[in-house]
């Protein structure tokens, strides 16, 4: 599950959808590590509650790996497009 999670706050941080750098390079995964919404961009914010309950529970599952960011890229490019109108 630190994978996971890991995972998704690097796909994050690396898409510019958080404000802040929630872990560094190399950095693990701790029990006090969070993403807050005050951590996350507008459509960062969106993403998290359009599709991240789907992706983690398909992980859980390993219907997907926790590398597997299709879902996320689909959503998050919707949720751009309508942003940029």
């Amino acid at each position: 599950m630190y994978l996971a999670f890991s995972n998704i706050i690097e796909y994050f941080q690396n898409n510019n959808l958080t404000k802040r750098t929630i872990l560094a390079e190399n950095e693990q995964v701790k029990e006090s590590t969070c993403i807050r919404a005050s951590d996350l961009t507008n459509d960062g914010f969106s993403l998290m509650k359009k599709c991240f309950d789907k992706w983690i529970e398909k992980v859980i599952d390993k219907v997907i790996l926790p590398t597997d960011y299709k879902m996320l890229d689909n959503a998050l490019r919707k949720i751009q497009s309508n942003s940029a109108l």
